[in-house]
């Protein structure tokens, strides 16, 4: 593990290396994923709120194409590159489709679509794609107050339809996210408050939920930290975290439930974004409505702020992804921007070394902010 300081110099050398504005004007970025790839030319996609999608270059900013791809009909909730096919790209949707897409391609039409049981909501809030590529996971919100909320399986290869769990939370999806190295190892967060972990190698919904967790609110964000990424991470609504270690029954690592009280002055912040590793310590993406970044410690004996990175965005940020292979930031705003932070402000490609110097604004071409089984089959096994 590296201790404080080796961790503080490995972010307090994140500089702007690459603002891309993805929109004039009203069109927020949503989200963003990024190439499981170690190839320079590797892609970094964006999603925006009118349901398009764009793909750039991860270490030159560049545009891949010069059309955004009108990817769905409504809300886009989630993307994400294929883990073992690095060139699929998925994207799911409230317009009830899961999409695939070929990157490779004009990405005019999608390889496949993905459908759910007529007799479920099919709005999908979250979904994620397990590590060796061949399970398609996604949550879904219930029709009404008296209806269920599915958690829904499909064959990637296949394109068919694998099963369904409805019992395990009474209320929205908001994340789906298996782990990352095990196929079989799903977690799931709702608005109930809940995160709750499965074994999808078990035959029943009763068997296969292995832990259930309290976060006390609403759940935004969950994602696997730590050692082996046996422990999980949680961040709510109302801007609390929570961290459980998943292989000792759930036990309390971390919780935090005031840090907007705690961080005054130059340190103060207005909500939190997301978590991600940096040599098993855990850092906390937070900022300011006015588009400061602050990156904080939250390993230690209490949160500490390491670092802010300012003048890359001027509103909210929603989003951000730590790439552990180039030790750089890439994060998204309601202003539209999409920013990459990296060492010295400086990211190899294969053009040669991108320097803040010589990155140019590069506005892009077009508005986009950079059959259910019966109740005795409802809980068998998703595949």
């Amino acid at each position: 593990m590296a201790d404080t300081s080796e961790l503080t110099e490995i972010l307090a050398q994140l500089k702007l290396t690459r603002q891309s504005e993805l929109s004039q004007k009203d069109i927020y970025v949503l989200d963003l994923a990024v190439q499981h790839s170690d190839s320079t030319e590797k892609l970094l996609a964006a999603t925006s709120s009118n349901h398009t999608v764009r793909l750039f270059n991860f270490g030159t900013g560049t545009l891949k194409g010069t059309q955004h791809v009108t990817a769905h009909t409504d809300v886009i909730s989630g993307i994400q590159f294929g883990k073992a096919e690095h060139h699929l790209l998925y994207t799911s949707s409230f317009d009830r489709t899961i999409k695939c897409w070929d990157t490779r391609t004009n990405m005019k039409n999608p390889i496949q679509t993905f459908e759910g049981y007529d007799e479920t909501n099919n709005i999908f809030t979250s979904f994620d794609v397990n590590s060796n590529d061949r399970v398609v996971c996604a949550g879904t919100e219930p029709k009404n107050k008296h209806s269920d909320t599915h958690i829904i399986f499909w064959d990637r290869r296949q394109g068919s339809l694998m099963g369904a769990y409805n019992e395990s939370h009474q209320d929205d999806i908001t994340q789906v996210c298996f782990h990352p190295e095990n196929p079989d190892c799903l977690a799931t967060g709702s608005t109930d408050g809940l995160v709750c972990v499965f074994d999808l190698g078990q035959t029943t919904e009763d068997d296969a939920i292995k832990l259930t967790l309290n976060s006390e609110s609403s759940v935004a964000k969950i994602g696997w930290c730590g050692e082996q990424k046996k422990d999980l991470y949680c961040l709510t609504h109302i801007d609390t975290l929570n961290v459980w270690d998943t292989q000792k029954e759930g036990e309390d690592v971390l919780e935090l439930k005031d840090l907007k009280e705690v961080l005054k002055g130059d340190d103060s912040i207005d909500y939190l974004v997301d978590c991600f590793d940096v040599n098993n310590r855990l850092l906390l993406t937070t900022g300011t409505h006015s588009g400061d970044i602050r990156l904080l410690d939250v390993s230690g004996d209490g949160p500490s702020v390491v670092t802010t990175l300012a003048k890359g965005h001027n509103s909210t940020v929603r989003v951000s992804y730590w790439d552990s292979k180039t030790c750089s930031l890439v994060t998204g705003g309601e202003d539209s921007y999409l920013c990459l932070w990296s060492k010295d402000g400086q990211l190899q490609t294969p053009y040669g070394t991108v320097s803040v110097a010589e990155s140019q604004h590069t506005p892009s071409h077009g508005k986009v902010k950079s059959k259910m089984k019966k109740a005795s089959q409802k809980k068998s096994k998703p595949y």
